[in-house]
């Protein structure tokens, strides 16, 4: 499970007991949220009626399509989830340069030119360096006089 600060533990538990949720679905929807940059979210919560999606200002499908009550419910939660996100620290701070931080690169290249993911690959551009994380493991390459952009 997500570790929290003092501060997230006591809005999920807030949150949890208001929706009548268990507090594992609303940790389960805060994290999906803030991985869709708190304007969308992609879950898979049994108690949300399984797999769903939902993105601010309308769109919100849920497993269980013609229960309009869950729909209502998952975008109240979530666009809740979002605010919450905006305002206030919930997931504590990892350094730059470890392993689950947005800076996952060795701190010492700076900052890059272009960085980019998908699934479990992560890359990051500098000049003559490139670095590519995969299943958490960072590798660097010299570039040498190859021009990598975008």
């Amino acid at each position: 499970m997500q570790t929290l600060t003092n501060i997230g533990d006591n809005l999920v538990k807030g949150i949890s007991a208001r929706y009548g949720l268990s507090y594992e679905a609303v940790v389960h929807m805060l994290v999906a949220v803030n991985n869709g940059g708190g304007s969308m979210a992609q879950f898979n919560c049994p108690e949300l009626g399984g797999s769903g999606q939902w993105m601010r200002g309308g769109m919100t499908m849920v497993g269980d399509m013609f229960n309009n009550g869950l729909k209502n419910t998952v975008d109240n939660l979530c666009n809740e989830l979002a605010t919450i996100l905006a305002n206030n620290q919930v997931f504590p701070v990892i350094p730059a340069g470890t392993l689950g931080s947005n800076q996952w690169w060795p701190v010492n290249l700076g900052n890059p030119s272009s960085t980019g993911s998908q699934n479990n690959t992560r890359y990051a551009v500098f000049p003559n360096r490139l670095a590519i994380e995969k299943n958490g493991q960072v590798t660097l390459y010299d570039t040498l006089d190859h021009q990598i952009g975008e």
